[in-house]
């Protein structure tokens, strides 16, 4: 087997899915599927993996030790979760090494496998095994058996879906979720808060959302309403402007608007 490198050829070769949709649908089928067999940590690790896949829908090239401090356990801890999800056969792990320099190791690329769904066809009957009579009681029986999984398998996956943003909430100041969650489902969600913490980051990432509940408060719904009247067309770009702007009077604040004390 060839040397893999961490380029993006590579992990383009790699990718399982052709979008995020069907990321999503595929974490959403395993965490069904194997809720029984994850332990709290494995689950918060695949949570991880799953969100840090999207750019190719299903590669995730986080270090073990990044993945550590954002599920808040030890690296050892992710390492075990891992080999558990390999091990089930719901990611595979593939050893990396570095482009350029001196090709030493690089983080492994953790890839999504693609959960089998499982065969629910019912069973066919010759016409001459059955008597009229049967034939339409059973249809009407499989009919009703068919809608009653159907109507569980929706429950399952809307109920993991807000298992899944629910847990969002620890990973982010609680009133920029509150913000948030009403408006976007849980993909959204995701790429609204990165788009606000790319556009802090892009001023100054000293300063804490925290630390100015109102003033991203204030902007973000303003955003929101705007996009609501359809005054607003991109809807991410305007909220990364947005968070770009409230940072810069912030800073602007700080360090312009302090009084001189030299002067008292």
């Amino acid at each position: 087997m060839s040397t893999m490198l961490n380029t993006e050829t590579t992990y383009i070769s790699l990718q399982p899915f052709s979008s995020v949709d069907e990321l999503n649908a595929n974490t959403i089928a395993i965490r069904a599927q194997y809720r029984d067999q994850l332990t709290p940590s494995t689950i918060a690790v695949l949570d991880v993996l799953h969100r840090y896949s999207c750019k190719y829908p299903g590669v995730c090239y986080l270090s073990k030790s990044k993945i550590a401090e954002m599920v808040g356990v030890t690296r050892r801890t992710v390492v075990r979760a891992c080999n558990a999800l390999e091990s089930l056969g719901i990611i595979v792990q593939h050893e990396l090494f570095r482009h350029k320099g001196d090709k030493r190791q690089s983080s492994n690329a953790i890839v999504f496998v693609v959960v089998e769904k499982e065969n629910v066809t019912p069973e066919c009957h010759s016409k001459e095994a059955l008597s009229d009579t049967h034939l339409n009681s059973s249809n009407t029986l499989d009919t009703r058996k068919a809608d009653f999984d159907k109507k569980e398998v929706v429950k399952n996956v809307e109920e993991v879906k807000a298992d899944i943003k629910r847990g969002l909430r620890d990973k982010m100041p609680a009133y920029i979720y509150d913000l948030l969650s009403p408006y976007f489902d849980l993909d959204d969600l995701y790429q609204a808060y990165g788009t606000l913490l790319r556009g802090k980051a892009s001023i100054d990432k000293s300063i804490m959302f925290e630390s100015n509940e109102r003033l991203y408060s204030d902007a973000v719904l303003s955003v929101i309403h705007a996009y609501k009247r359809g005054v607003v067309r991109n809807l991410f770009a305007v909220l990364f402007t947005a968070a770009q702007d409230t940072t810069a009077q912030i800073y602007r604040n700080e360090n312009y608007n302090a009084p001189n004390w030299l002067e008292w």
